[in-house]
Order: C-alpha cells, then sequence, then structure tokens
C-alpha cells in the first residue's frame, strides 16, 4: 500500500474526537473525503464537542460525519481520510478491507488507546511515517527529538524507543 500511513494515540475517546476534529476540518477544506471507522459508536461525544464550537458553518460541516462508519464502499476517485480507532485486530481487519480501494495521496490514520498499546508504541511508530496530535500532523522524529531534548534540560534521565 503506497498511501500515507499516519498514527495517533490517545487517552479518552473526548481526547481522540478533540485531537481529530481540527485535522478532519482542515482535510475537508482540501477537499478530502473524511472516513472514519471506530469500533465503538462516538458520534455522542463528537456531537457534544462540536456543539461546543461556536460557527455555524463549522458545526454543520463536522456534524456530517459519522463517527461510527461501516461502509465499506469509498469514492476510489476522490481523496480520503480514513481514520481507524479500535483493537489492534479492528485496526488490521479495516485496513485489510480497505486496502485495494485506496490511493496515493489518500491518508490512513490509525488510532491507538495508549494505555493498551504504550508497549508497543516503538512497533507502530516503525510502520508509520507521522503522528496525528493536537497540532496537526508531525513527524514521528521531530516529535521524539523534541521530547527528548525536553527531558534532557530537564535533567531527567529517560529511554525512549530502545
Amino acid at each position: 500500500m503506497n498511501t500515507n500511513m499516519f498514527c495517533s494515540f490517545y487517552v479518552s475517546e473526548a481526547h481522540l474526537v478533540t485531537m481529530l476534529l481540527p485535522y478532519m476540518k482542515q482535510k475537508m477544506e482540501e477537499e478530502y473525503d473524511v472516513y472514519p471507522f471506530f469500533e465503538k459508536d462516538l458520534n455522542n461525544i463528537a456531537h457534544r464537542i462540536i456543539d461546543s464550537i461556536t460557527s455555524v458553518e463549522e458545526k454543520t460541516n463536522l456534524r456530517k460525519i459519522e463517527w461510527k462508519n461501516n461502509k465499506i464502499k469509498l469514492n476510489k476517485k476522490r481523496k480520503k481520510l480514513i481514520v481507524i480507532m479500535g483493537t489492534e485486530e479492528y485496526i488490521k481487519k479495516k485496513k485489510k478491507d480497505l486496502e485495494e480501494q485506496l490511493n496515493n495521496e489518500d491518508i490512513v490514520i490509525e488510532c491507538f488507546e495508549f494505555c493498551q498499546t504504550q508497549e508497543k508504541i516503538k512497533e507502530i511508530l516503525d510502520t508509520h511515517s507521522k503522528i496525528i496530535n493536537t497540532k496537526g500532523e508531525v513527524l514521528k522524529e521531530e516529535l521524539f527529538t523534541q521530547f527528548t531534548q525536553k527531558a534532557e534540560k530537564d535533567n531527567k534521565e529517560i529511554t525512549i524507543m530502545k
């Protein structure tokens, strides 16, 4: 698969939605179709967060996103942002189901619950080119370099990804 493979780590469902919304909004403005595939239904959480946004136009556009999508048929001709959240098994299965419908300019974000995957972070990062966080797309090397420099500055001994 030549698709852009990104990852994201979250601590709660509300954290995930809050982190993804600005990125999804940006990609919608860039004319990407947004397809979230979530093992859990996040519609209630997402709509509560979206409703706190002041702009009526933003609310309307973001409310169009279905936060528990099971449709496997994608528009192959358009750019796509695919967001997959669930167990590692769910993510692997969904990615395999979608594989033939993806193009080079598409973006797939695999979202992992931090507490369930903290032992495998290095392995996960090795298969992804960027991380999506509250800043948007961040190169993994850039993110971990900043983290290491801050730890060194604060005189903390820290080991990141042996």
